[in-house]
């Protein structure tokens, strides 16, 4: 059987011509293998993979040479210290997220005492990566998200569940969820769509990622309404 050195090298060498990144390598081998990281890899790259794993990571690898992003391939994405599932209905968390989450972190000594509890209300939830982030910093926070799309609640519910942690989705509007139930919040959080110019967006985000999630629609800006 080939070690995981190997296969890696024949796929780097084979990939260059798809503009592979050895670290999309990495975590789908890291994977394959059940690894708790891709560094792993490099740590057991005399490892033997059996039959059973090569013929995964080669379907996976064919996946990744047509540009399917790595998240959607192995159904996880990396957000902070959470591993979250992902799917097509859901974009991938970035570090443009990361650095909201750090925003509030810092900017909410301002406001509140983060200590006490608050009610936090995420707009357009998607995975719940911010949801569940704020959730897992702040145990005595009242969270609660919204999503235009089902499928996301879904996915956000149960990445929530993953992680045991109590927070309210609901299917709806931007804010029109929680103005039907008339909650008082503290803070609303969102990472709406933002991108104009469709043509700058790179064909491995606009041919996977949901556009609703990815471009701004000035016929009814969630910015707007929130």
């Amino acid at each position: 059987m080939p070690k995981i050195f190997e296969v890696y090298n024949s796929a780097l060498k084979e990939g260059k011509e798809f503009n592979i990144l050895s670290s999309d390598l990495r975590v789908l081998i890291s994977f394959d293998m059940g690894f708790a990281s891709p560094i792993d890899t490099l740590l057991y790259k005399d490892k033997e993979m059996n039959e059973s794993q090569i013929k995964v990571f080669k379907s996976q690898f064919e996946r990744l040479k047509k540009g399917e992003p790595v998240e959607y391939i192995i159904n996880e994405a990396t957000f902070l210290d959470l591993k979250l599932f992902v799917d097509k209905n859901v974009s991938i968390p970035r570090m443009e997220t990361s650095e909201l989450i750090a925003n509030i972190s810092e900017r909410i000594y301002d406001y509140f005492d983060p200590r006490n509890y608050l009610v936090v209300a995420d707009i357009g939830t998607g995975s719940g990566a911010i949801a569940i982030c704020l959730k897992h910093m702040y145990k005595n926070w009242l969270v609660s998200a919204s999503d235009i799309s089902s499928k996301a609640i879904e996915i956000a519910r149960k990445n929530a569940t993953k992680y045991d942690l109590p927070i309210s989705f609901y299917q709806g509007d931007s804010l029109s969820p929680f103005i039907e139930k008339n909650m008082n919040l503290d803070i609303i959080v969102s990472n709406p769509p933002y991108i104009v110019n469709r043509k700058e967006v790179q064909p491995s985000v606009s041919s996977y990622e949901p556009a609703s999630a990815l471009y701004l629609d000035f016929s009814s800006s969630v910015y707007e309404k929130i």
